[in-house]
């Protein structure tokens, strides 16, 4: 079953959005993430992924950044290894940052 989410936030300084769960029990899940900025700043990011159960409760994930850098543009990537959740960690912004974060993953 195909994961869609997007997340919206203003950012003019750090902020974290919440994880996406992925569904871990794909075979050979693809997942994509975007970002779309509109305003007149730019930002940094890291683009986390954790390998820990998002659906359990007593589990605190562990973030593992996969990306980190300034985007002042917009950006598509897909992950090239597993992940049973990701995120976005905005580290810092400059100006007026409208951002839109979204994940799309889907199976063979």
């Amino acid at each position: 079953m195909p994961v869609q989410v997007i997340q919206t936030t203003a950012a003019s300084g750090a902020v974290t959005l919440p994880w996406v769960p992925l569904n871990i029990h794909d075979e050979n899940p693809r997942v994509q993430w975007s970002l779309n900025k509109t305003g007149n700043g730019t930002f940094t990011a890291n683009i986390d992924y954790t390998l820990d159960d998002m659906l359990d409760a007593d589990v605190s994930a562990l973030a593992i950044a996969d990306t980190a850098e300034t985007f002042a543009a917009a950006t598509a990537r897909e992950m090239s290894h597993p992940a049973s959740g990701i995120r976005l960690v905005i580290s810092a912004a400059s100006g007026n940052n409208q951002i839109a974060f979204r994940v799309l993953q889907t199976g063979t």
